[in-house]
């Protein structure tokens, strides 16, 4: 059977990663059958798409075929019946019992392991079964907090006045005071940062200032926006100047947060050594994979709270896992449970929809930010983005047919091959040229923040490598930079590989610039707003950054906003990954492709294997 897999590494088809580990399992338990190689082969090539397991339901009983060049390429999956009879019989495979106990799963864990007709690596099983436990106990505590007092102080920072529906940001503030575990979702211009603000100013009145809370983000993009967010929502509150009385310190990503350390699969901070915070919020929660998520969880105190934020709307996380999506319900409407409605009701002032009785503790945990503070219902990137999410026909909005738009969105329908050098050169005469004149890095930085290029690929004609050395021929052809040169005055680079003694992240995106010695350093901003120089040669893995993948832009938001999609069929160019290129955008977005491939995205959406959300609401 390791055979007939060979010919799908040769055909790019499973990665030899899948291949080497089936062969390693058969080889180690000395009796490699058929299910048990086909299952090890499956569990490692859906982990490398970002499944956290493989149903075999969606195999059994079916052929697997590819067309090639020399012909077709297939192989046969058996019945499921067998298929589970001949794994239980493997003792390389651990059935999952149902009921587990926790503090074993990394030891019980098998090289794979069967949990009804899903397969798990053996680890990332531990990781779901860990955290799954871990979020229920958080789910399942309450505060024992004053209710009334908690209205005196929603109704001081909202007010008291009775609204035409509910307020979800108070209730979600209501949620995050009362419980140890709050998930809020929403949009962009929904309030999540303003929520968080109040949320903060809530918890220290209620509680006399008596928590430690930590800020973080998946990457330094996120954290440090996240902190500029906060400033401005405390503003609004009149709480600016006691920022550092209220939020110690700065926000920072989880890898920092938790002290992950190259080479080492435990953090400095886990059960055996917490962290010191009390109250942990988290932003762009739905970029954070299952291993991360698990070593965050696992981190906290017993007695700590945590607060979950993101868009359950956005592209999952690159790594394994779409952990936040699942936190919500997979697009379902929490039930809030009767008596959790109406002690919100006591606390809030507003009637809270009563949806159901039957849901689990998670529910009652979850709460959806609906109204958009940021775009008008005549905004065409507001319009655009929620046809997106609900699957519709998008191409009134793109086309602007009926004359409505507000500008925000223009779409350059693209003819296959085209070459894009004289559109580009517009963008980088109006985006990118004054990079090279801004008088500081603070300035240049400023500037870069305000606009994107984002590509659904990395490679291919319209792909982000592509895309980044046509612009630097156009730069190079206006004398604005030299050619053959790596680095330059002006680059904007993105980190694309963790360094932990550097302390530079995937994801985080700064400026090449001279500094007054006349050497080219690397500048990033911090968290708190101030420059971070680092010196060439001690830089991580990176590329250039006037384009980047939809993926490597989560987490940030910018004024202005170019999409290029792929110019071939892409099984990437999926619903989530197009809403998120969109929501980018604060004020415009421009998007280059065809009618066919946007209506093909929308259409296609992203949906990963995971069993976290049974687990919770014992669905299992």
């Amino acid at each position: 059977m390791i055979h007939k897999l060979r010919p799908f590494v040769e055909k790019g088809v499973i990665r030899p990663l899948d291949w080497y580990f089936a062969r390693w399992l058969g080889d180690k338990t000395g009796n490699g059958t058929e299910g048990l190689l086909l299952s090890a082969m499956l569990a490692s090539w859906r982990l490398g798409q970002g499944d956290v397991c493989v149903d075999l339901k969606d195999y059994a009983g079916r052929e697997f075929c590819v067309e090639t060049d020399e012909g077709p390429l297939s192989i046969s999956f058996p019945e499921l019946s067998v298929w589970l009879d001949d794994l239980k019989k493997s003792p390389a495979v651990f059935v999952d019992p149902g009921v587990v106990d926790e503090g074993k799963v990394f030891s019980e864990a098998r090289p794979l392991v069967l949990c009804g007709s899903r397969v798990y690596i053996g680890r990332y099983w531990a990781y779901e079964v860990a955290l799954a436990g871990a979020l229920k106990k958080l789910a399942s505590r309450e505060s024992d907090v004053e209710l009334n007092e908690v209205r005196k102080v929603l109704d001081k920072l909202f007010g008291s006045d009775a609204d035409t529906g509910p307020d979800w940001q108070k209730i979600a503030v209501a949620t995050a005071v009362m419980r140890h575990l709050t998930i809020i979702s929403g949009g962009p211009g929904t309030g999540k940062t303003h929520t968080i603000a109040a949320t903060i100013l809530a918890l220290c009145s209620i509680y006399r200032n008596s928590l430690r809370i930590a800020l973080a983000a998946p990457t330094g993009k996120a954290a440090a926006r996240m902190m500029e967010s906060l400033r401005k929502a405390l503003r609004h509150f009149g709480c600016a100047e006691k920022f550092e009385q209220v939020i110690p310190g700065e926000a920072t990503t989880l890898h920092r947060l938790i002290g992950m350390r190259e080479g080492l699969s435990r953090a400095r901070h886990n059960p055996d050594n917490p962290l010191p915070a009390n109250v942990l919020i988290v932003d762009e929660a739905s970029m954070v994979d299952l291993p991360m998520m698990y070593r965050t969880v696992s981190a906290l105190k017993p007695e700590a709270r945590l607060i979950l934020l993101g868009d359950r709307n956005q592209l999952a996380s690159v790594e394994a896992g779409s952990v936040f999506a699942d936190l919500c319900g997979r697009n379902q409407e929490p039930q809030y449970g009767e008596s959790w409605a109406k002690k919100l009701e006591i606390a809030t002032g507003t009637t809270v929809p009563l949806r159901g009785t039957g849901g689990s503790v998670l529910d009652d945990c979850i709460v959806f930010l609906k109204k958009n503070y940021r775009f008008s219902e005549n905004s065409s990137i507001g319009r655009l983005a929620s046809i997106i999410c609900d699957g519709g026909d998008v191409t009134d909005v793109l086309l602007d047919r009926d004359g409505s738009g507000d500008g925000s969105v223009r779409f350059r329908n693209l003819k296959a091959g085209e070459a894009l050098t004289a559109d580009l050169e517009r963008v980088t005469n109006e985006w990118f040229e004054g990079l090279f004149r801004c008088s500081s890095e603070d300035d240049a930085l400023k500037l870069f923040e305000k606009s994107r290029i984002l590509c659904a690929h990395r490679d291919g004609l319209w792909g982000v490598s592509r895309i980044n050395r046509l612009i630097e021929e156009i730069l190079t052809s206006k004398g604005v930079i030299k050619p053959f040169l790596k680095h330059y005055h002006g680059r904007p680079i993105l980190i694309t590989r963790n360094n932990y003694e550097v302390g530079l992240f995937n994801g985080d995106v700064g400026i090449v610039w001279r500094d007054g010695r006349g050497r080219l350093v690397a500048c990033f901003r911090e968290a708190g707003g101030g420059i971070r120089k680092v010196g060439i040669s001690r830089l991580p893995e990176h590329e250039t950054a006037f384009a980047m993948t939809v993926h490597k832009a989560q987490g940030s938001e910018c004024d202005r906003i170019l999409f290029i999609m792929p110019h071939e069929e892409s099984q990437i160019l999926t619903r989530e990954l197009f809403y998120t290129a969109v929501t980018r955008a604060r004020s415009y977005v421009e998007i280059w492709g065809t009618m066919k491939a946007a209506s093909e995205a929308v259409s296609r959406r992203t949906r990963r294997a995971s069993g976290l959300y049974e687990r919770i609401t014992n669905q299992r």
